[in-house]
């Protein structure tokens, strides 16, 4: 997977969690929902949250590493 691909699964992981996380927050709010209701999703995203800054220090890098190499072809296209 390449660093782009990989950074944005992790963006839609984070996302994902974090969804999942306010979603059933009301919930347990008003008695509906219980504790692992919104620990689940919160364990989720506490760990999406790190992969997701390590991902994109390393998509950086290699895009500074390409950069000053000159080869630029092989960087990711941005969108």
């Amino acid at each position: 997977m390449s660093g782009l691909a990989q950074v944005r699964a992790l963006q839609t992981a984070e996302r994902s969690a974090r969804t999942s996380l306010e979603s059933n927050l009301p919930g347990y709010q008003v008695g509906v929902r219980i504790n692992i209701d919104l620990l689940n999703p919160q364990d989720q995203l506490f760990s999406a949250r790190p992969d997701l800054a390590k991902g994109r220090t390393v998509l950086a890098v290699q895009c500074a590493l390409v950069a000053t190499t000159g080869h630029t072809a092989t960087l990711p296209r941005m969108r």
